[in-house]
Order: structure tokens, then C-alpha cells, then sequence
């Protein structure tokens, strides 16, 4: 009988005895040995695909998607003891998701500024205008079954408002004190003087077209005043009577008798320096006189009435008849041997006679005004209407057994007449051009366009109750039009499963397929859909998806990554973010060169050497930027890879590789590049 046993004895073993070997001895007739050395598990490469779960953790707008990736302990696997991997053989990974997008409720706009109706209430003074404003439900659109605004878009006010004063008429103040002008009208003694009172038309001041104050703006004021005592002059007495002289001046008829009579200086007599009497104490006088009648001429009187034949010199209409007038010697008559009147005492005298009148032959007035029938010849459109004028046996009547007139005392007259306009009925124009085709009727899919064109009816207008033109005014054509294929068909299409494919109608969205659904996503500003890439993407060298706007500088973008010279300022050029084109400058007085795509010295840039000075002096380009803020193109190369990278000259800026295609991308205000992504802070 052969006994076996096993005895395990541990010894190290491997590199630096590090590890424990197990060692085992059998013992029968002969011994044996066996040793190994444990082996530690290591971890394998994480897969790369990353199997993600479908759950988005938002049900509308912008979530976060979660996935995994595997790596196994089989690199190696533990052996002999070893220890198993540390860790997790799962790495949670996230990316972007949208199912569809939030209802968005609509807000209300700020309220425009008041459209006032310009109709105030009052034509003058102050009166009240209405005016209306509005606001739209647009900030934001109600979008994606969200609620409309509530409340109303317009609203009412009221204003006070005047189109222009109302007339003032204007009223008198009171009078002021009144202003002597201390000048007595006398030196002395009692006088008079003068003032003034004033009003001025302010209560109120006339204005805005009101009448002004009636009358005068001042008024005259007299009083007595005395200055002194004035010296009395004398004066004389009245004259005493006549003592006549008793001569005559005429030995016949009317003569001159002298005579003398005195006065005295006591009415007053001289007082207070006044004068003494000027002149003479007594003065001579004369009066008529006769001593006898002097011999008178005669003289004739007016001549009498005159005594008419009653003979007329014609026997009808006007003739002349004579009659005769005296007059006698009696004014006066001849006395105390004065001479007798001469001439005769009788003239002859003719006057107009009419025995009769004479036969007078009568003659016609001129025509009246013609009285019209009222009546014209036609119901519509021109026609003649009939008339009456009369004439009369007046200019002058027959008188004294004179003929009547000759002829018609009415004449017909006649003249155009229209009762109303006949009816016109209304006739076509020719149609007019067509307008452009219209927009497709739907976004994708089969659809319809249309077009159209115009006819008036004005070959005739309508008019005075004429026919309207019968038919349309419109006649429109239509035509069939391919929109491609919708994105539902489109998800449709790729059966189940999940892929990311470009929306055909729209470069910057794509579709998100899953199982034949369709879930519609947008790229970011200033990225368009890379259906390559499978991922949104800047714009590409010849892309024309995304318009691009000069900048002040007349320089535009055509995609990603360009970089463009600067017009004007030879050591600046643009580097295209996007489509946005940043200015940026080469750094230790360098030129931008377009030939090699980088900066240069100036001398082998063309734009330098033309602003050259005249003296052959290049002009010396200063820039403040701090060196910091100077963006250079680094050599950096993505080497196939995709991923974001960190600049290594400039920790607030990074590289952007997507299949070995570079994009130098700045962090945003206050951020700089860590880990991966933008990050909060300061460098």
C-alpha cells in the first residue's frame, strides 16, 4: 500500500518576489513539485461604443441623455490568485437630447406709444383728445400649444388737448392818479392847469385774436390854480356923453357933425405894479347931418308880370307864343329937380306853347327773360327743351292816335337739356401680367404653387346704374410642386432603430429617428447640419447655408476657420468664428501675409510697403492690445482626432477636432479652458 499526501508550502516567486507561489508536494514514493505565480487582473480599453439608454430627462426642450460604455478585467485577467480589477467596469457618459419642443405661453410686447385721434373737443382752449395704444402677444409668440396672452392688445386713454387759445377780449384797468404838469395857465392870478389819467387794456390784455379796449388810453383833467397876484392895469371909464358942435359938413342931404367926449383910468385904477391907462382921456365923434333934401334922379321898378298873347306858334307838340312886361319910373319917383328914369317902360317876352300833342306811333320793348317749359324732349342723356319770351308795345306805347306796334308779342325759343345720365354698363379690361409664383403650399412633400392676374372693370366703369361686370376678377393658375421628402417620411424610411440624419429642407436642424419616430433638432448659432459628420459643424469652405453679413469693414465670412486680411491696417487680420469674422493682430510688428496664410515680415506684404511714408520709412503701426489679447495662429495639429483640446499658448481659448479639421475657439467673458470645456474663473 502506497500512502499519498499533499503538503502546500508558499514561497515568493516572479519579478522582485512580489508575488506569492503556491508550492505543492505529493508524497508517495517520490516527490514532486509544482509553482506558479499569481496574476493580478487588469483592465481592458473601454469600448467604444456607448450603449445609451432613451431615457432624456426632460419631456420637452433641451435634456440630458445618459449612456454607458464596458471595459473588462481581461487585460490580464486574475490568475492564480491574483487580485480582480479596481473599479467599475462601467463609465456613465451624457450628451444633448430633445423629444420635442416645451409649449412656449405668449407674452405680451411693451405697449406701442399713443396714437392720439388729432380730434380735440374743444375748437378752443383747453379740451380732451382720445388716443389709442397696442401690444402684440409676441414676446414671446404663443409656439408648441402654449397659451395665448391674456388681457386685451389695445388700450384707451384720454388727454388734455388745445388746438388754440380762445380770443381775449380786452378790458380797461382803472385809471391811474392823475398826473399834473404843474403849469398854471396863468402867471398869476387865477388860472387853469392840466393832468392826465392813464388805463392800460390789461384787465385782461386783448389776445389769441380778441378785440382790443375801445376808446382812448387817457383823459384830459383841469383844476384852478393861482400863482400869485396879478398886477391890475388901469382902465378907463366909459366915455362921457357927446357935447355935439352944432356945424354940418353938407349944405344939402347928408353932412358930418363933430363932437367930444372924455372917460377916466379908474375901472380899476392901476394896482399891485399894474399899468396906467394907455391912450387918451377924451376922443372925438361924429355923427350925420342935413340941413336940407338934395334933388333925386328918378329910378325904374321891377318889371310886372308879363301878359301873354294866348297864340301859340304851332298847332300841336311845342310852338312859342309872345307876351309883354312894363315897369315904372317910380323907384323913386323924380323929386326936388331931379332927372326922369331912361329907357322904355315895356319889354316883349316869349315862352314854349303845346295846343295839343301830336299822334305818337308805338315802338317794342326789349324781350324778357325766356320762361322754359321744365320739360326736355328725352328721359335720359341730351335732349331740347322749349321757351317763351314776350315783348311789350311800350317803348313808347301808341299815344294821341299813333299806329300800334308791328309784328309778335312772343317768340319760341329752344336749348339743350338733360334729364340724367343714361345707365352704363360696366365692361372688362384685358388681364394683366401674372404675379410670381407663390411659395410651395407645404414645407416638404408634394404641394401646389399658384399664380394670378387682375382684369378691372373699367372698359366701361359702371356708371348712373349701369350693369356691374359679371364673373371674377381673379383668375389664377396653378402648377405642382417637390418640396423633397418630409422629415416623418424621411424617419419613416430608416425603419427601426436610432440615427441622427439632415433635414432636407433646413441646414441648420436635423432629424433624431428613432423606431420610425421623428424628433426635430437645431444646431447652434452659426452651425449648420454635417451629415459626414453626423453632427452639427461649422460652416465648411463653399457652404451656403448660412448667410453672412459684411462688418463695418466691408469683410465677410464664407465658413469656419478663414482667415481674411485686414482692408486697411496691414499688421491686423480676421479669423472667422463661425461666420463672424474677429479682428485680430500679429504679434512683434508682423505683417499679415494672405499669400502664405500666416503673419510675415512687412516687407513681403504689399499693403505695408503702399502706406509707406514718402521718405521710404515704413509707418510704424502702434497697438495698445496687450500681448495677452493677440491671437496667433499656433501649428497646432489635431492628428485624426476628435475632441476638444486646450491652447497651449492661451488658457482661455482651445481647439475644437472633428475628424482631424481644426477650429481655434475662444471661451466666453470670464471663463477659461479646462478638463474639456469652459469653466468659470480666471487662469
Amino acid at each position: 500500500m502506497t500512502e499519498e499526501y499533499v503538503s502546500n508550502y508558499y514561497s515568493s516567486c516572479g519579478l522582485f518576489g512580489w508575488s506569492r507561489c503556491a508550492r505543492t508536494r505529493t508524497s508517495t514514493r517520490q516527490k514532486s513539485y509544482s509553482c506558479k505565480c499569481s496574476v493580478n487582473g487588469g483592465w481592458s480599453s473601454w469600448s467604444t461604443k456607448i450603449i445609451w439608454r432613451n431615457d432624456c430627462s426632460t419631456k420637452c426642450g433641451q435634456g440630458i441623455e445618459t449612456g454607458y460604455k464596458t471595459r473588462t478585467c481581461t487585460n490580464p485577467a486574475p490568475q492564480y490568485g491574483g487580485s480582480s480589477c479596481s473599479g467599475s467596469s462601467t463609465q456613465t457618459q451624457q450628451r444633448s437630447c430633445k423629444i420635442k419642443e416645451c409649449p412656449i405661453d405668449g407674452g405680451w410686447t411693451s405697449f406701442s406709444k399713443f396714437t392720439w385721434n388729432n380730434d380735440c373737443s374743444a375748437a378752443c382752449g383747453v379740451g380732451v383728445e382720445t388716443g389709442y395704444r397696442t401690444r402684440s402677444c409676441s414676446n414671446p409668440t404663443p409656439a408648441h400649444g402654449g397659451k395665448a396672452c391674456s388681457g386685451a392688445a389695445t388700450e384707451k386713454a384720454t388727454r388734455s388737448c388745445k388746438i388754440k387759445e380762445c380770443p381775449i377780449d380786452g378790458q380797461w384797468s382803472d385809471y391811474s392818479t392823475v398826473s399834473w404838469n404843474n403849469d398854471c395857465s396863468s402867471t398869476c392870478g387865477i388860472g387853469v392847469e392840466t393832468g392826465t389819467k392813464t388805463r392800460t387794456c390789461t384787465n385782461p390784455t386783448p389776445a389769441y385774436g380778441g378785440n382790443t379796449c375801445n376808446g382812448d388810453s387817457s383823459s384830459l383833467e383841469r383844476r384852478q390854480c393861482k400863482t400869485k397876484e396879478c398886477p391890475i392895469d388901469g382902465g378907463w371909464t366909459d366915455y362921457s356923453t357927446v357935447i355935439w358942435s352944432g356945424k354940418c359938413s353938407a349944405t344939402c342931404d347928408f353932412g358930418a357933425e363933430s363932437g367930444l367926449k372924455t372917460r377916466t383910468c379908474t375901472n380899476p385904477e392901476p394896482a399891485f405894479g399894474g399899468k396906467t391907462c394907455v391912450g387918451e382921456s377924451s376922443a372925438t365923434e361924429n355923427r350925420q347931418c342935413k340941413v336940407k333934401e338934395c334933388p333925386i334922379d328918378g329910378g325904374w321898378t321891377d318889371y310886372s308880370i308879363v301878359t301873354w298873347s294866348g297864340k301859340c306858334s304851332t298847332t300841336c307838340d311845342f310852338g312859342t307864343e309872345a307876351g309883354v312886361k312894363t315897369r315904372t319910373c317910380t323907384n323913386p319917383e323924380p323929386a326936388f329937380g331931379g332927372k326922369p328914369c331912361v329907357g322904355e317902360s315895356y319889354a316883349s317876352e316869349n315862352r314854349h306853347c303845346k295846343v295839343k300833342e301830336c299822334p305818337i306811333d308805338g315802338g317794342w320793348s326789349e324781350y324778357s327773360i325766356i320762361t322754359w317749359s321744365g320739360k326736355c324732349s328725352t328721359t335720359c342723356d341730351f335732349g331740347t327743351e322749349s321757351g317763351v319770351k314776350t315783348r311789350t308795345c311800350t317803348k313808347p306805347e301808341p299815344a294821341f292816335g299813333g299806329k300800334p306796334c308791328a309784328g309778335e308779342s312772343s317768340a319760341t325759343e329752344s336749348r339743350q337739356c338733360k334729364v340724367k345720365e343714361c345707365p352704363i354698363d360696366g365692361g372688362w379690361s384685358e388681364y394683366g401680367p401674372f404675379t410670381e409664383w407663390s411659395t410651395c403650399s407645404v414645407t416638404c412633400g408634394m404641394g401646389i404653387q399658384t399664380k394670378s392676374h387682375d382684369r378691372t372693370c373699367t372698359n366701361p366703369e359702371p356708371q348712373y346704374g349701369g350693369k356691374d361686370c359679371e364673373g371674377g376678377i381673379t383668375e389664377t393658375v396653378s402648377k405642382d410642386c417637390d418640396m423633397k421628402k418630409c422629415p416623418e417620411t424621411i424617419c419613416s424610411d430608416f425603419g427601426q432603430g436610432h440615427t441622427f440624419t439632415a433635414h432636407l429642407q433646413q441646414c441648420t436642424k436635423y432629424l433624431n429617428c428613432l423606431n420610425g419616430e421623428v424628433t426635430l433638432m437645431s444646431c447652434s448659432d452659426g452651425t449648420e447640419w454635417d451629415n459626414d459628420l453626423k453632427t452639427c459643424a461649422f460652416p465648411k469652405e463653399g457652404s451656403t447655408c448660412l448667410a453672412t453679413e459684411p462688418n463695418d469693414e466691408g469683410v465677410s465670412c464664407q465658413f469656419h476657420g478663414q482667415h481674411l486680411s485686414h482692408p486697411t491696417d496691414c499688421h491686423k487680420f480676421y479669423q472667422c468664428v463661425g461666420t463672424t469674422p474677429k479682428e485680430m493682430s500679429c504679434s512683434n510688428s508682423l505683417a499679415w501675409n494672405d499669400a502664405i496664410g500666416n503673419c510675415d515680415h512687412p516687407e513681403n506684404v504689399e499693403l505695408c510697403n503702399v502706406n509707406n511714408s514718402d521718405d521710404g520709412a515704413a509707418d510704424v503701426v502702434e497697438d495698445d492690445t496687450n500681448e495677452s489679447d493677440v491671437d496667433v495662429i499656433e501649428e497646432f495639429d489635431c492628428g485624426g482626432k476628435t475632441g476638444f483640446f486646450a491652447d497651449p499658448k492661451e488658457c482661455t481659448k482651445y481647439y475644437w477636432c472633428i475628424a482631424g479639421q481644426k477650429y481655434h475657439m475662444p471661451c466666453g467673458a470670464g471663463t477659461y479652458f479646462e478638463k474639456g470645456g469652459c469653466v468659470a474663473g480666471t487662469c
